[in-house]
Formats: structure tokens, sequence, C-alpha cells
């Protein structure tokens, strides 16, 4: 049953909570357009559950815990609604092997269930939790999965009507896609964690065989959809517009980023808090963050700012550690949660201000963080959040337009 459960987080002036709901264990949740709400329930390795539920005070349509030896992993709904897709992994003997569930949002019937390649939910240093596993195209018609075999990293690609799996293997030596998502012209994007050759964002081929065109620079841990083109966020405290109509020179945010560096600091008391909230302040101050390619080989370059590329806009923000939770507002907005804050960042005029929607005024860290996902559906934001180190709550809050 939803209630307006008080929440432990200070609220921007345009932000209301509208209700919340008790979800043990809570990992993913993802809102479609419609409103309806897919959840991923995962505490340990094995076991979970994975559900759909028309509203936050209706009874789950779809629900189903995991297999024996497996684990839900994530969730995500088609551009208008219409899908659902619930990816899972499990083992089988020795063997770990991957596979998804399309549902149909209306009929509430399953579509497509099929086995996939392993998944490769990557994670690095202090990020919270990978990106999805699944995306949709915007016509709901073809299903991306980010998967491995062995130590070769794969894009599969499921034909929903036909149930037909194709699978693409990265080049030798490809770095770990981090996240990918399709823009709303219909084209998938990849994202990874290292600045490279091949690193950075790339845009796939219509069959998915191959890499159309790649910004070596973007590099993220999230992939967040637009409308031609995609944000590449999480790495390096930047997020980068990338798409054809996006270009410009890097666009620095430096005392926006002291500033929430100090405001973090006098929050914090333990020691490590303590330790690394001084060490990135004076890092910011001191202009030391770089932008590395390749170091240590004959091609290395670096530098204070990641080089301009035509048809990608980088922006300085208040980033301050890795984070792979993000989530469309509209086409020129994404909220992004560090697991302390959920951000708003829209780009206006060439710029990318910062607001903070949510604020856990009793964290100031990656260390200990109660945020654990967001999603946004037109005026509606969800935040899961942890209670304990089992309870975890859904909340939902409407954005007043400002």
């Amino acid at each position: 049953m939803a209630s307006k459960t008080k929440v432990p987080f200070a609220l921007h002036d345009t932000v209301r909570l509208s209700g919340s709901m008790a979800i043990p264990d809570g990992s993913r949740v993802s809102l479609s357009p419609t409103g309806a709400i897919a959840i991923v329930q995962r505490g340990d390795m094995f076991g979970g559950a994975a559900s759909i539920r028309p509203s936050l005070e209706a009874n789950p349509v779809w629900q189903r815990d995991a297999q024996a030896k497996g684990w839900w992993d994530s969730v995500c709904w088609s551009l208008d609604g219409s899908r659902w897709a619930a990816g899972f992994e499990r083992w089988e003997g020795d063997q770990r092997r991957g596979g998804v569930v399309v549902g149909d949002a209306a009929s509430g019937k399953i579509v497509r269930e099929v086995d996939l390649p392993t998944g490769a939910p990557v994670t690095i240093n202090h990020q919270g939790k990978s990106a999805a596993l699944v995306a949709f195209s915007p016509d709901a018609s073809t299903l991306a999965w980010r998967g491995n075999q062995g130590d070769q990293g794969l894009v599969t690609l499921l034909d929903v009507g036909s149930g037909r799996v194709t699978s693409t293997q990265l080049p030798q030596g490809e770095h770990d896609l981090f996240a990918h998502a399709f823009s709303d012209d219909g084209a998938l994007y990849t994202v990874a964690k290292a600045i490279a050759e091949q690193g950075g964002t790339a845009r796939w081929r219509a069959d998915g065989t191959s890499v159309d065109r790649r910004w070596d620079w973007a590099a993220g841990c999230a992939a967040v959809p637009s409308r031609r083109g995609v944000w590449s966020l999480g790495m390096y405290g930047v997020v980068w517009r990338v798409g054809e109509e996006h270009r410009g020179a890097f666009v620095p945010a430096k005392e926006r980023r002291l500033a929430r560096a100090r405001a973090l600091r006098d929050r914090a008391t333990h020691k490590w808090d303590v330790s690394f909230l001084d060490h990135a302040i004076a890092r910011i101050e001191r202009d030391e963050r770089s932008f590395c390619w390749e170091t240590n080989t004959d091609r290395a370059r670096w530098g204070p700012a990641p080089e301009s590329m035509e048809g990608a806009r980088c922006f300085d923000t208040e980033l301050l550690w890795e984070c792979g939770a993000a989530a469309r507002v509209d086409d020129d907005s994404i909220v992004v949660t560090d697991g302390v804050s959920v951000l708003l960042f829209r780009e206006r005029d060439g710029q990318l201000p910062c607001e903070v929607l949510v604020d856990d005024l009793e964290r100031c860290s990656p260390r200990v963080r109660r945020i654990v996902d967001v999603s946004v559906s037109g005026s509606t934001l969800a935040v899961l959040w942890k209670k304990s180190a089992s309870a975890s709550v859904l909340s939902l809050f409407a954005l007043d337009s400002k």
C-alpha cells in the first residue's frame, strides 16, 4: 500500500512528495511514459524478483522470482510505454548465462522470452551500480543487450517479433562497454569508460554489426537517449552531449564544482570522508584533473580538459565521483544521482546549469550512499532509496515546472 512516508531528504521547492512504498532489497526502478513501474529486487548474488505495476497503488500485473542460482539485473520500457523488458542472469553448472523477458504493457502477456549471452554489468571505483543491460529501439521492435563471451565484449540484438538473436563481437582490445542506448532517431550508441581509439561513445550501423562513428573522448558510465544522439556521463565529472548537432569547446564550471565539494566537506565528520573531500577540493583548486589518452605510450596525450570533437559538446559539472544512474527528463534535460543527491542538468544557451532536486544532508561522499536509482516519466520523479541494509523504499515526487 502506497503512503506519504516522510523521506530523509531535503527537497527543492519545485519537488513534492506524491507517495512511497516499501520495496525490500530494491535495486532498480524504471518508469513507463504512461506511469507504470518496473522494479528489480535483488539483495544478494542470487535471488530476488522482477515486477511490473500499473501504478504505485496497484498490485503487480506481472511478477517473477529469480531462477535457481540466478538473479534479475535490469528493466526498461519502450519509448511509447507499449512494452517492457526485464533482463536476468543465472548459473547452469559452471556456465553463466543471460536472458530477457519482453512483455506487452496493455495485455500483460509475455511477448518473447529468450536466452542471451552472459551480461556485462561493469562498474568502476566509486560507481554504485552498472547501467541497465537492456534498451529498446524507439519502435520497440529491437532490444539491445550488453554482454560478453569469455574476455570479449558483445553487442547483442533481439528482434522481438521473430525472436532472432544476433551478437557482434567487439574487436580485440576494445574497452569494456559500460552503457548503451538508442536515440530517438533509431541509432544505437554504446559508451565505454575509457578515452581511447576504441573507447568513448560510438554510434553503430543500423544492422548492429559495426561502428559507424566514434567520439573517442566522450567516455562515460551511463547513456541517456535524446532526439538525435545521447548523453554520455558518469566519468571524470563531466557530461557529454553527443550527436551531429552538438559541437563546441569544453564548457568549464570550476567554481560550481568547487562550491559543491566545499558544501559536502562541511557535512563531513568521518575521517575517510574528510580526507576524500579535502583531496577533491585541493585538486579542483589546482586544476589538477587530467583527461588522459593511452598514458605511458608514444601516443600519450593529456590535459586539464578534453579535446573538442565535431558532433559532441563537453560540460564540466558538480559530479565528483563515478555514477551510472541517470534518466531523461526531456530532450535538453537529465537527472543523475551520485548516491547522495539527485541532480537536474538542463542545457540552456550553451551552458549546463545544475539544480539539486533531492539532497541527503546526512551523506557527503560515495562511502555510504542512500539513494539507489532514479527514473523520470513526464513530471514524475522516482527515487529508490535504502532505509536500512535490506529495507528500501520507492518514493514518487511531482516535479513542478518553472
